[in-house]
């Protein structure tokens, strides 16, 4: 058994919130969800004219499992954001203990009747408290699904009704032969006789054994000779042999070597510069 409850909540408006916009004006959006339940994201629309004090009056519902409800399992998460051109950035966020809103055992199996109308601070991601967030809540009554005995009461409603329908029953076939009972019984139709099954002679003609032996394809001849070998070539066949190697002349040899004067030979050696001549006498200066 599974026992389960609808929730609904109103994001109404927040108040005083963190200003993330620098150069322009905050606009702001709400995100809610259950925490054991992430996919199931909802959210209100974005307030461009109010600010820090964004007003939204959304809407949401929600199904919560009865068993995790009452043991305090389950939170209503909450977070704000601000839509602008750069991208998305959170100004805050909000969790809330949905067990708070159960009403004591015994008065309407701790449902509210009307929405709690709630006030909770914001906290920005570094988590210091900024702003609030105004929002109601309202709680409907417990609801057991019971999906295998739904099933056996339908399976026992209709075995009931087919165990109340009359049997009907047929009369007994009465023999059309005698009406007496002790002839009252089938008797089987009687045929004809029919000649017996006269098996073949042994000479019995059928199809004709095949012949001793199956002639196929001839065989081929015991020598096949093949293409006839190509004929010798012509004795002008193709260019003519080079003619045999034989003296020409071509280029006169050279002359023998014979005496050239040239360049006359270098003088004998030089002893270069004259020498330079002795240094002259003189007095220097005379002595005291």
């Amino acid at each position: 058994m599974m026992a389960t409850r609808n929730m609904e909540i109103t994001l109404i408006s927040a108040r005083d919130l963190n200003n993330t916009g620098m150069f322009a004006k905050t606009k702001a959006y709400a995100v809610a969800w259950i925490s054991t339940d992430l996919k199931n994201r909802q959210w209100t629309p974005v307030d461009e004219e109010n600010s820090t004090n964004p007003t939204w009056n959304q809407v949401m519902n929600f199904t919560l499992d009865e068993a995790a409800l009452q043991q305090g399992r389950l939170l209503l998460e909450v977070e704000i954001y601000s839509d602008s051109t750069f991208g998305e950035k959170e100004i805050g966020r909000v969790s809330v203990p949905l067990k708070e809103f159960l009403k004591p055992a015994g008065s309407n199996k701790g449902a509210s009747d009307g929405g709690e109308f709630v006030s909770y601070q914001v906290r920005k991601p570094t988590g210091k408290a900024k702003g609030a967030l105004n929002l109601s809540v309202r709680l409907a009554e417990k609801v057991d699904f019971r999906p295998q005995q739904q099933a056996r009461e339908v399976v026992i409603e209709s075995y009931e009704a087919v165990k109340e329908e009359p049997v009907v029953a047929y009369p007994v076939y009465q023999s059309a032969v005698s009406s007496s009972p002790a002839t009252n019984h089938y008797h089987p139709p009687s045929y004809a006789p029919q000649p017996e099954y006269t098996p073949p002679s042994p000479h019995h003609q059928s199809y004709p054994p095949p012949p001793p032996h199956h002639q196929g394809y001839p065989p081929p001849p015991p020598h096949f000779p093949g293409y006839p070998p190509p004929p010798p070539p012509p004795h002008d066949f193709g260019y003519p042999p080079p003619p045999p190697p034989h003296h020409h002349p071509g280029y006169p040899p050279p002359p023998p070597p014979h005496h050239h004067p040239g360049y006359p030979p270098p003088p004998p050696y030089h002893s270069g510069y004259p020498p330079p001549p002795p240094p002259p006498h003189h007095p220097g200066y005379p002595l005291y």
